[in-house]
């Protein structure tokens, strides 16, 4: 009996804090998939990397929740999302301004995965008085000066491939990584 109490605690926990989903039009009918955890407090949109989906937070955000009204948006193109028309960092903050705009969020801290951080910077940059702030999680990647690298064809790092010396050992490969870094 103990084992069925316990079993069933669990998935009253579990369900508890399964998002409730919806599909945002913005502002060319495109539909964004949404997930939301919580109604309170102030906003944080999420934003997921590159081939990822709101799904990426599904552990994440409910520890968010019982203070904060979490949205997960799955940018175009990606998952259950309509199709990307345009895919730039300004057509992804309009789509954050517009999912924003339909759940009655008037200003959220907006957190974002690795290429998200441009989306952040965007958004930031087009509606700042709809940011509360701005939190990059492993996102601060510049990938302007990558642009005008791949532009060059020079690869400002070049490879240099491992040889069987350097991978004889964890120790001999560090060791290998550390004499190119000290030449750059």
């Amino acid at each position: 009996m103990r084992r069925l109490l316990v079993v069933a605690c669990f998935l009253a926990a579990c369900s508890s804090v399964a998002p409730r989903e919806r599909f945002v039009p913005v502002a060319d009918g495109t539909k964004l998939h949404v997930l939301e955890w919580g109604t309170g407090g102030d906003a944080v949109v999420l934003l997921a990397g590159l081939s990822n989906t709101a799904y990426i937070y599904s552990d994440f955000a409910p520890r968010l929740s019982g203070h904060h009204h979490v949205i997960a948006i799955t940018r175009r193109g990606h998952g259950r999302s309509g199709d990307a028309k345009e895919l730039t960092p300004e057509a992804s903050a309009r789509d954050i301004h517009d999912v924003m705009d339909a759940l009655h969020s008037d200003r959220a801290h907006l957190a974002g995965h690795s290429i998200a951080g441009v989306e952040l910077t965007a958004f930031g940059t087009l509606y700042p008085e709809r940011t509360r702030s701005l939190i990059y999680l492993d996102a601060a990647y510049d990938r302007k000066a990558q642009a005008v690298w791949d532009e060059s064809g020079e690869d400002p790092v070049a490879w240099n491939p491992p040889s069987k010396k350097d991978l004889a050992s964890v120790d001999a490969y560090l060791a290998k990584r550390h004499n190119e870094e000290a030449q750059l």
